[in-house]
């Protein structure tokens, strides 16, 4: 039987997952198409699932060569200088290829001895893929881990160059690029230098934009949980669950998935029994209750730590009620976008994600500081705020 999966990558077989066809169709017509993309969303938002799905479905097309792969765990050393880094890069791909083809991978490292410089590399690959006569597809996980690294940004122009000699005709290259990670290239660039003229150079610019979210709808929501109830053999309202899901998390896949589990595994765990709205209602103060965390919610509280304008930002939106238009332009309002934190309400003004981590980070704030009540009226009819307390149950939603 099937669980709720919050960690790592979630399997179709063996997790219930929300409706991932239109993320996942558009993805694959992308590759298809030969388009160089990247999936930047925040974590735990099914970036690397995505990555696998996407692997196993184009390994079972003969005419293609997925190489799924990431910079996890190869260290600092490869990125100190571009001999380093040019004769690492075969060696990536190879870590990606070692269960379905042993042989090519163990050629790559040792094609990846005879590398020193990116002019050689760039040889390697057109000499690779011209001989292979397969269109190789390279979807590159963990690219934050090189965030920080100029020689990064110069294998990634190495890419540009040959992707756009290969369209004159003058070259031959991988026939697509997926990178993944949490920030996009031009945030990277932006990590990098202080010139202005150079804050607007991407060395990504040959990629498409990704057209959609990795937020899920009522509408993706709701197919899991008629598949949890029909292998329970329960009957449940499965259109108002998926509505009160969206209603707190605003889509957010591990919110969804974490709700789910803790109704699962900690209020049911003795007794499957059909699901109502006070489950849903209930999973929610579980998720909020300031004796509570996980990762996931240590990441949001970090990210805020760490970047003392976003702090401010936030708490001059959360505490202050202050009206900000979202715009991603502004480089702090990008950082919380990137992170998670802020998205764009129907106004267009910043608002915070979703309900879950708006009362996470309000109870934060006021954590952190002697809190004058008065400053808290933007919450006093929302239900946040009852006598003077912070009030961790919200009204239910009204619904349709």
């Amino acid at each position: 039987m099937k669980e709720f999966n919050t960690v790592g990558i979630c399997q179709i077989e063996k997790h219930y997952m929300c409706d991932v066809t239109a993320k996942f169709n558009r993805c694959s017509q992308l590759i298809e198409s030969g388009k160089y993309f990247a999936i930047n969303f925040p974590r735990q938002h099914g970036k690397t699932t995505m990555q696998n799905l996407l692997a196993k479905s184009f390994e079972k097309v003969e005419t293609y060569l997925v190489i799924s792969t990431s910079f996890e765990g190869i260290g600092d050393l490869p990125f100190e200088g571009e001999k380093n880094l040019a004769g690492m890069i075969p060696v990536v791909f190879a870590k990606g290829l070692f269960f379905n083809h042993p042989e090519l991978a163990d050629w790559l490292e040792g094609e990846a001895r005879k590398i020193e410089n990116f002019q050689q590399l760039s040889r390697f690959i057109s000499d690779w893929v011209s001989k292979s006569g397969l269109k190789i597809v390279l979807l590159l996980d963990e690219i934050d881990k090189a965030s920080n690294n100029q020689v990064f940004i110069n294998f990634l122009s190495l890419l540009r160059d040959k992707y756009l000699a290969a369209a004159q005709g003058r070259d031959a290259t991988f026939h697509s690029v997926v990178l993944i990670g949490i920030h996009d290239v031009k945030t990277l660039k932006l990590k990098l230098t202080t010139g202005e003229e150079r804050k607007l150079n991407s060395p990504w610019n040959i990629a498409v934009d990704l057209d959609i979210e990795f937020t899920f709808t009522q509408q993706e929501i709701e197919p899991m949980l008629v598949e949890y109830a029909r292998e329970h053999i329960l009957t449940i309202d499965s259109h108002l669950l998926a509505q009160l899901l969206f209603y707190y998390t605003n889509g957010n896949p591990f919110l969804i998935s974490k709700m789910c589990q803790v109704i699962d595994e900690v209020y049911m765990r003795e007794n499957k029994r059909p699901w109502a709205s006070e489950d849903i209602d209930a999973a929610y103060t579980y998720l909020v209750d300031g004796a509570y965390t996980t990762t996931h919610f240590d990441d949001i509280d970090k990210n805020l730590e760490n970047n003392e304008d976003l702090f401010h930002l936030v708490k001059d939106i959360v505490i202050n009620g202050m009206a900000l238009k979202f715009n991603v332009s502004n480089p702090v309002i990008a950082k919380g976008k990137v992170y998670g934190i802020l998205k764009g309400n129907e106004q267009g003004l910043c608002d915070i994600s979703n309900k879950i981590y708006e009362y996470r980070i309000l109870d934060y704030l006021l954590s952190k500081q002697e809190t004058d009540h008065g400053l808290l009226d933007r919450y006093r009819d929302s239900g946040f705020i009852s006598g003077g307390r912070l009030n961790q149950e919200l009204p239910t939603p009204k619904t349709e």
